[in-house]
């Protein structure tokens, strides 16, 4: 199980715990604009680059290099730029402060005992000091410099599995964000112990059978789960800033563009859903019941609520053809 799993787990028991074993550093890059600076910081990390005079440059030059002149500039890769340039001298101060530091990166660590595993980040030693540094992208992350429950956990989770490989919990642990900065995580034996314990007790009673849905904003989000877990569903409506529909398909237009418009009856309420693609679509019709993710407010017509679609919006048929009523 791997701390990511973990996490989730602790906060919703109906979330399927990890199983497969440790692998090797993934060969191919991740695509999205976070997995690419993600790679850009670690390549100036092993360089050596975050040694040198501008530094700051060197690592948005690797960022852009990954991401290719038709990736780099989007408004979003140009706002991790910005980040990178503004974060990369915090970045290189922290690490100056350790002497002779030994860097490793994407190290896999396990506990075999507990059937515990994970890839950190950053992990640093020195002669005298051990350090583990979780980075984060920031382009999910809420604004503040005050960590959730979520990012807590997988830093202590890291410290436990450090201290499988070191012989003791690390002396310094923080977590590195593009949007955020450099954030201190306060590590003991006592609070990794207690994490560790919570994660395996999560993982007990999933294989028990007891699995009841705990749906919240923050423990949905990521939950692969989430289209067909009806209890988040119910919740969705109440929560701030919902990015879901779920209703009855009454009128579904596509533009010359290739775009698709949904106009989608929600209980009493009419909602229009544009900007989908073909492939988002599938065989919808209209008359279905669909549960639609990956939505962002927009302006739209006084008296409907209008959602555009974000690249990665996905959409669920849950029941097929049902009755509708003409929508003017």
């Amino acid at each position: 199980m791997t701390p990511t799993s973990a996490s989730a787990l602790i906060s919703c028991p109906a979330r399927e715990p990890s199983w497969a074993p440790p692998t090797d550093a993934p060969t191919r890059l991740g695509t999205d604009i976070g997995s690419l600076a993600h790679h850009a910081i670690e390549q100036w990390l092993v360089s050596g680059d975050w040694q040198c005079r501008g530094a700051q440059d060197a690592l948005t030059k690797r960022f852009v290099a990954l991401a290719r002149p038709d990736r780099a500039n989007t408004a979003r890769a140009r706002l991790v730029v910005s980040r990178l340039r503004a974060r990369a001298d915090e970045l290189g101060s922290f690490l100056e402060t350790w002497e002779n530091p030994r860097v490793r990166i994407e190290q896999v660590l396990m506990d075999r005992q507990r059937g515990l595993w994970g890839r950190a980040d950053i992990l640093i030693t020195s002669q005298d000091r051990i350090g583990l540094i979780e980075v984060k992208t920031g382009e999910h992350e809420s604004a503040g410099t005050t960590l959730n429950e979520r990012e807590i956990r997988q830093v202590l989770f890291y410290a436990h599995l450090m201290a499988r490989d070191a012989g003791r919990v690390p002396d310094v642990a923080r977590l590195f964000s593009l949007k955020r900065g450099l954030i201190e995580v306060p590590v003991t034996g006592e609070k990794v112990a207690r994490v560790i314990e919570e994660a395996v007790r999560a993982r007990d009673r999933w294989v028990a059978g007891n699995r009841e849905e705990r749906p919240a904003p923050e423990v949905c989000k990521f939950c692969p789960r989430r289209l067909r877990c009806s209890p988040s569903w119910d919740a969705l409506p109440s929560w701030p800033n919902r990015d879901g529909v779920e209703g009855v398909v009454h009128r579904l237009d596509e533009a010359t563009s290739g775009r698709i418009s949904l106009v989608v009856q929600r209980n009493s309420a009419t909602v229009v859903i544009s900007g989908l693609v073909r492939k988002q679509i599938g065989r919808a019709q209209v008359g279905d019941r669909v549960r639609v993710l990956g939505l962002q407010r927009s302006l739209g017509r006084r008296g409907y609520e209008s959602f555009a679609a974000r690249s990665d919006a996905q959409l669920l048929v849950v029941q097929r053809r049902l009755e509708v009523e003409k929508w003017a």
